[in-house]
């Protein structure tokens, strides 16, 4: 069944993910699994390019949001060692000794104009 998004803040991380899913076909990934949770946290996106396999984090930031902390910012200790924990329970579940990396996808929308903007900062996670 797939999730529910009721806040508008969960509507917008919604958006965000799908906009960096597109981001990232488009880049010739392979999407995988979208929302991977396990009891331990969520990975918001496992890809695959060139056998090397992709977890994903995904920040939304609207663009008109003049204040406040960054997308990139708000990844605190607790939520990387929870990815770190999703991604050992899904290489012991589904990789066969492939390379991997993690990475965030930090999504800009305008809301005004409806584009987005997407910019990766790689093995930055783990």
């Amino acid at each position: 069944m797939p999730k529910k998004f009721t806040s508008k803040q969960q509507k917008m991380g919604e958006l965000g993910e799908s906009v960096a899913e597109k981001y990232y076909k488009n880049k010739g990934y392979e999407i995988v699994e979208r929302n991977y949770t396990k009891p331990v946290g969520e990975i918001d996106i496992v890809a695959r390019k060139d056998e090397v396999l992709y977890f994903i984090e995904v920040k939304s930031k609207r663009v008109s949001s003049i204040a406040g902390i960054e997308p990139g910012e708000n990844m605190h200790v607790r939520k990387r060692i929870k990815i770190r924990k999703v991604i050992v329970q899904y290489l012991l579940d589904h990789a066969k000794g492939e390379s991997w990396q993690c990475d965030l996808a930090i999504v800009h929308l305008d809301m005004k104009t409806r584009l987005a903007r997407v910019s990766v900062i790689e093995n930055c996670i783990v």
